[in-house]
Formats: C-alpha cells, structure tokens, sequence
C-alpha cells in the first residue's frame, strides 16, 4: 500500500465524521453557553454533587478553543489508520478506545482521590485527548518513517575545530510529533498525565493485554453503506480481484479477435545488445 494518502476527506467517511463533530459540538455548547457540563472535576462535581454521568460526556467537547484546532489537525492526520484499518474495523477501535480511556481514567481519578485526600489529581483532561493519545501510538506502529534529517547546530562561542555542536535527528512526522505535544502542554498537567495513561491504554490494546482491537465490532455498523469506502480492507481485496478478472477478459477477448495467438510466445532470452552479440562471437 502507497504511503501517500490521497488528498480531502472523500473517502474518508469515519474521520469526516470525527472532524465534524469535534469542531460543531464545542460551538453549539460556546452559543448555548453550556460548556460546563464536560468539565470532569472530581471536587465538587463528583465529591459533593455525585454528578457521574460527568465522566462519561468529558471526551465529546473540548473546552479550549486552541485545543479544538489541535484535535482537527490530529484527526486528519490519523486518516491513515482509517486507510489501513478499513473505515469498519477504524470506528470500531475508536469507540473501543473511548471505552478503555473513559473508565479507566474515571476509575483512577475517583481511587486517587479516594486513597490521597489533598485532591492532587483534581480533574480529568477535555476533548478526545485521551482518545487521540491512545491512538497515537497505532500511528506510529503502522506508519512507516518516509525519510530522516539530521541537524546539525554548532554553537556561535565555539571554534570550528570544536566538536560542541548539537545534532538533532528528525523525521517526516515530525509536526504530528509537535502537534501531540502542544495538545498535552495546553492543558497542563493534567494533559500530560492524562495523555500519559491514554497512550500506555493504546500500546496495551495494540499488544492485546486489552482485548478486543482485533475482534469486537459492533452488528449494526456494518450495514452503513458509506462504511464501505474504496480504501477500507474487504474493498481493496474485492478492488484487486475485479481488476484482474477484467485484465483476464480483456485478453481473452483480444485472443478471440485474433489479434493475440496462444501460440507465440515470448522469447527465451531477452534480446541482447549489440555489444554483447560481438563479444559472444569472439567466444565462441
């Protein structure tokens, strides 16, 4: 498979769908003023207020704007899991991976507090980060390195002859890598314990210490249409097969228009230079 993804969001229909409702649900809840209510803070929403269900919605709406740019160039850039994956089987994982993300963060939050009263770890990271983090490390397993840089910077107070100088090796991901790390810096420590879990939850599904990436799907999504696009896996197998059955037809045709026989052949050998043919005639 060519690692060069075709451009837009055409046949992309799962991270279209992703890019959309990052980008709308957080600007329906800035016009009805109601972004409070996916802030997952454990004092007092859920210490004193019980409100629980605030662990389940904290993934659907980021709060910072600045954070809702970074999830829309993340999500285009993970359009290459959903070429390799198949649209199926990459929206199956996503929602696996909230699963895995939500409870387990939720379940941590609540023991951590619970063991160390002095509300060290107060509240949990808004939009899809944890989600994005998890699938961050899919990206980087089946994402191969195009190329590598190496810089080379030589400090301005040292000689030539000196060998102070600092090398820093890059690749072409290398604004993807920046992109993550301006996501978890903006939202401080939280993000980065948060974005910590989130990427250890996706080697650990990748592994398959938590199951279900390679087998669990959900019955009713395989009847969505649009699921099926050209660049998911059952379509590239049934892309090839049609293909070659239209290559074996056309020759059949040509063959029974007698513009191919069945029996000329190709040469044995290829055909030789004429420096090579002169040379031969000397040894022999």
């Amino acid at each position: 498979m060519s690692v060069d993804n075709p451009t837009g969001l055409h046949n992309y229909p799962v991270t279209k769908t992703c890019m959309i409702l990052t980008a709308v649900v957080p600007f329906l809840m800035a016009v009805t003023n109601d972004k409070y209510i996916f802030l997952a803070q454990y004092d007092p929403f859920i210490n004193q207020y019980h409100q629980y269900y605030r662990f389940l919605i904290y993934q659907f709406c980021a709060v910072n704007e600045s954070d809702v740019m970074l999830l829309l160039l993340l999500w285009y850039y993970y359009r290459h899991i959903e070429r390799l994956f198949g649209s199926y089987k990459y929206i199956n994982v996503i929602l696996l991976t909230i699963i895995y993300t939500t409870g387990i963060l939720s379940l941590l939050n609540i023991a951590v507090n619970i063991l160390f009263p002095t509300m060290i770890w107060n509240k949990l990271a808004t939009g899809t980060l944890p989600t994005v983090l998890a699938l961050f490390h899919f990206y980087k397993q089946y994402t191969p390195q195009l190329y590598e840089v190496n810089l080379s910077l030589s400090r301005p107070w040292s000689g030539k002859s000196s060998n102070g100088s600092f090398r820093w090796t890059i690749n072409n991901q290398v604004f993807l890598n920046i992109t993550i790390a301006l996501l978890i810096l903006n939202q401080g420590l939280t993000g980065i314990c948060c974005g910590l879990i989130s990427w250890i939850i996706g080697i650990f599904m990748e592994k398959g210490l938590l199951p279900g990436v390679d087998n669990w799907r959900i019955p009713f999504l395989r009847h969505i249409s649009h699921l099926d696009t050209p660049l998911s896996g059952g379509s590239h197998y049934r892309m090839a097969h049609a293909q070659q059955q239209t290559t074996e037809i056309d020759a059949l045709n040509d063959i029974q228009a007698g513009n191919i026989h069945p029996d000329d052949e190709a040469p044995d050998e290829p055909e030789r230079s004429l420096g090579v043919q002169f040379l031969d005639t000397f040894r022999r």
